[in-house]
């Protein structure tokens, strides 16, 4: 298993989710151009499925291409309502020597108000993230967690 206990890595897990979350909406909202760094690179799984995934209402896209959809949107203000995660996968790698050796699966929702920052109208949304230790990270650089796989809806 992975170097942390179990309380350990659902402390750890809590803990990356709601600061994942936090960067993550303000990106959206406020700085657009770093949302393509939120995702893992893109490779192909021995399985022959590309991660990351990324769909958004339906609509599967590349980190790059949603990063230019969030480019072409008016003004977002993203209110998380709740957030709740759960350890998805205890080790990630079999026998890597690293406390991050897992997955995080976040659910998200609460409303997103578009065009204004007030009065303008207000959506309701869900999301399903689930989040891999960063590559890069290990390196010393980028982020600690990335998006493997993210699915967006607007709900009624």
């Amino acid at each position: 298993m992975s170097g942390l206990e179990e309380h350990e890595r659902n402390k750890t897990a809590t803990e990356a989710a709601d600061d994942f979350c936090t960067s993550y909406y303000l990106a959206l909202q406020n700085d657009r151009n770093s949302i393509a760094s939120y995702f893992c690179a893109a490779e192909t799984l021995p399985d022959g499925k590309t991660i990351p995934l990324v769909t958004w209402n339906g609509n599967v896209l590349t980190p790059a291409e949603y990063q230019e959809h969030y480019h072409l949107m008016p003004f977002t203000l993203f209110d998380v309502q709740v957030m709740d995660c759960h350890v998805l996968n205890p080790e990630l790698t079999k026998g890597a020597d690293t406390k991050l050796n897992f997955t995080i699966a976040v659910l998200v929702s609460g409303t997103v108000r578009l065009d204004e920052n007030v009065g303008g109208e207000s959506k309701g949304f869900s999301e399903t993230l689930v989040l891999v230790p960063s590559k890069t990270k290990l390196k010393g650089k980028g982020r600690s967690w990335v998006i493997q796989s993210m699915n967006f809806r607007y709900v009624v």
